[in-house]
């Protein structure tokens, strides 16, 4: 053993109780910085031991970071450690786990009088809303000698609606299961913290286009930390889900980041981000002929002039659905379901002559009248080929199934033409368009089953 002399001399009491009374010093505040927290260890006096190759040295971390107490064991004639204080309430036993806050910390050893016989009582109450609920014969009273590390009680009161048992307050501080309190020369009661459960919910805000839930609600504890949903905990047509805006404090929040619950409810509305799309334009010989012109969901881009010509043919417009569009004309991007992109086909025309039809494009913010120089393709073939060409494009493809769940879920948004409607009727025909027709031709685009 090897003895300390020759350093800072710190208050020692020579009482039984080592630090244990309501004026022992405090966590100092000294010196602290925003960078760096210093737990430092006082522990000099004559008679005081420690193992030859042990070590008890300054820790600096960053604040709200862990660290470990000293395993060094401490030693002094009539007494035993029972480990480090630096409140004279809350201790820690070698090789406890710390958590920091952004305070520099100054510990000092507790020491338990070996020859001390009198035995004190640590007290579990619980109370609920001024009821007192007996638990003694769950939580009977402990004894303890003073100098000791008291362990709060793992056990946890449930069974009270709306409110969850989180530890037991002493001296105003809060005590989790496994937590230490030092021992002092009288009884000590810990009373039962209560926590209330407290609603957050989620809500999409007044916005159209939305697939699937509409809201979610979740319970969490007040003043627990938890984290904020995914981003993809709502789909919208044509938007990416961004972050949530908190109604209860004004501030926007990123998926998945932390947030502490207060104590009232909370009501998270999703902010969305239109999807900017890469509009594609089908000239129809190939892929590298397409023309690209990029717009945000909700704006409108113009329809471009085809880039080549069809030898024999004429070019009658772009095709979207039942619409015709000639270049110049404004094009609505409306967004399209995850997964499926926004395209045009250019309509060319046998010959030279053409036949000019009017087609009249609505728009969420204008109606467009075009004269185009063409008619529609036919659309209506055999009875065989024409199953599931919903949005008569003359294949059939899970755009077929989209347009009739569209169609489905907002008629006056999502039209359907008498001969889409038609080509999709393809369960129980004759029933009119259901969204068995949109099922039955994903199966059959999966090869499960024949239209």
């Amino acid at each position: 053993m090897k003895h300390i002399h020759n350093r800072i001399v710190s208050l020692i009491l020579a009482s039984a109780v080592g630090i244990t009374s309501t004026a022992a010093v405090s966590a100092s505040a000294d010196d602290s910085t925003d960078d760096v927290v210093t737990v430092s260890f006082e522990y000099e006096g004559d008679g005081i031991t420690i193992e030859d190759d042990a070590v008890i040295e300054t820790i600096t971390s960053k604040p709200n970071s862990s660290v470990y107490m000293p395993k060094a064991i401490l030693e002094k004639e009539g007494y035993s450690f029972s480990g480090w204080t630096a409140d004279g309430f809350r201790g820690y036993a070698p090789g406890d786990a710390l958590r920091l806050d952004t305070k520099d910390l100054t510990f000092r050893p507790v020491w338990l009088n070996e020859e001390e016989g009198d035995i004190f009582h640590v007290n579990y109450v619980c109370e609920v809303d001024g009821q007192t609920i007996d638990i003694s014969e769950d939580m009977p009273p402990q004894a303890c000698l003073p100098g000791s590390f008291h362990t709060v009680s793992l056990y946890g009161i449930t069974g009270v609606e709306g409110k969850k048992h989180v530890g037991w307050i002493y001296n105003d501080e809060i005590y989790r299961g496994e937590s230490r309190i030092v021992m002092p020369d009288h009884d000590i009661t810990l009373t039962a913290k209560w926590y209330n459960f407290r609603k957050m919910t989620y809500l999409p805000g007044d916005v159209d286009g939305l697939l699937g839930a509409t809201m979610m609600q979740y319970e969490y504890v007040e003043t627990f930390s938890t984290d904020l949903q995914a981003s993809n905990r709502f789909s919208r047509i044509g938007y990416k889900l961004t972050g949530w805006y908190c109604e209860n404090d004004g501030k926007t929040y990123s998926p998945l980041s932390g947030y502490i619950m207060p104590e009232e409810d909370v009501v998270m509305y999703a902010v969305w981000k239109p999807i900017n799309y890469a509009v594609v334009f089908s000239q129809g010989k190939s892929g590298k002929d397409n023309i690209i012109v990029k717009g945000d969901t909700g704006t409108t881009i113009t329809v471009p002039e085809p880039t080549i010509t069809v030898e024999g043919s004429t070019f009658g417009g772009w095709q979207f659905g039942d619409e015709i569009y000639q270049p110049g004309d404004e094009f609505l991007v409306r967004g399209a379901e995850p997964g499926i992109g926004i395209q045009l086909k250019a309509i060319w025309n046998s010959g030279s002559t053409t036949t000019t039809t009017t087609t009249t494009v609505t728009t969420t913010s204008t109606t467009v009248t075009s004269s185009t120089s063409t008619t529609p393709p036919d659309t209506s073939g055999s009875e065989e080929s024409a199953k599931g060409d919903a949005n008569c494009d003359d294949k059939v493809n899970l755009a077929d199934a989209v347009l009739i769940m569209q169609y489905k879920a907002n008629p006056s948004k999502y039209e359907l033409s008498e001969q889409g409607a038609k080509n999709g009727d393809v369960a129980d025909t004759g029933d009119g368009i259901t969204n068995k027709d949109a099922l039955l031709i994903q199966q059959f685009l999966l090869g499960l089953t024949e239209l």
